[in-house]
C-alpha cells in the first residue's frame, strides 16, 4: 500500500473518519508547522472535526505522534527498492540515501523517530532489511548489529546536524565569513581544513558514508583472517 505521507491531503467527509485519515493529516500538518505546533485540537480542525472524533481511533497526542513516526519508517521501506543485485557497499549506500531523503521531506521526523518511535512492523521490517546486508556481507550477527547501529546513528547525526545548521549555514556569506575567521585563527588544523567547509551536503553525507562502510570492510576482513 502507498505510504499516507505521499498520498493527497483529502478530509473525510463526517462520519467517515479513519485511523488512516488521522495519520495522512498529522503527517500534513507537523511537515507544515513542526511538531511543536501539533495538538489534537489544531488536528481535529484540519479534519473539520471535533477533537473528542480523534479519540475513537487514538487514545492520547502520543499515540498519534507514534504512529505518524511508524507511517515515516514505512515510507522509507517503500521507497528502498530491491537491489539485491549490488554489492552489499552500495545497497548501504542507496538504503541510507533513501531514508536521509525520506527523513528531509518530513519537518521534525528526527525527533519523532527518536521520542516517539516504537517497534512495530515497518521498524522490525527496517532493521531485517539492514541486517541482512550485512550479514550477507560476512558480518556475525553480533558485528552486524554493531555496524546496523553505527549507520543508522550517523543517518540520524547527520540529519539532526543538517536540520540545526544548514539553515544558518546557507545564510547570505556566512560560510564565507566563517572560513574567513578559521583562516585568521591560531588553530593550523582548521585552517587547513577551512576550504572543505564549502563542502555540498550530499557530498559530506556521502563521504561520511564512505568512512562508516570503510570501517566495516575493515572489519570484515578482519575477521575473515581468524
Amino acid at each position: 500500500m502507498e505510504p499516507l505521507a505521499i498520498r493527497a491531503e483529502i478530509k473525510p467527509a463526517r462520519g467517515r473518519l479513519t485511523r488512516d485519515a488521522i495519520v495522512q493529516a498529522a503527517i500534513l500538518m507537523i511537515d507544515a508547522e513542526d511538531i511543536s505546533g501539533f495538538s489534537m485540537r489544531k488536528l481535529g480542525k484540519r479534519l473539520g472535526v471535533e477533537a473528542m472524533a480523534l479519540y475513537h481511533h487514538f487514545r492520547n497526542r502520543e499515540e498519534i505522534l507514534a504512529a505518524v513516526a511508524e507511517e515515516i519508517t514505512a515510507e522509507i521501506i517503500s521507497a528502498d527498492l530491491d537491489h539485491k543485485d549490488k554489492g552489499w557497499q552500495d545497497q548501504i549506500k542507496i538504503s541510507s540515501r533513501v531514508a536521509l531523503n525520506v527523513m528531509r521531506s518530513h519537518k521534525g521526523a528526527l525527533s519523532l523517530m527518536l521520542e516517539h518511535g516504537r517497534i512495530s512492523a515497518p521498524w522490525m521490517t527496517w532493521h531485517e532489511q539492514q541486517l541482512t546486508v550485512l550479514l550477507g556481507a560476512g558480518l556475525p550477527p553480533k558485528e552486524a548489529i554493531a555496524a546496523f547501529r553505527s549507520i543508522s546513528s550517523y543517518i540520524l547525526g547527520f540529519v539532526g546536524f543538517e536540520t540545526r545548521f544548514r539553515p544558518i549555514m546557507e545564510r547570505k556569506d556566512t560560510i564565507n565569513l566563517m572560513i574567513e575567521e578559521f583562516k585568521k585563527s591560531e588553530y593550523t588544523s582548521l585552517k587547513s581544513a577551512a576550504e572543505y567547509f564549502r563542502r555540498d551536503w550530499d557530498d559530506q553525507f556521502d563521504a561520511g558514508l564512505d568512512l562508516v562502510i570503510a570501517g566495516i570492510e575493515t572489519q570484515i576482513e578482519k575477521l575473515s583472517r581468524i
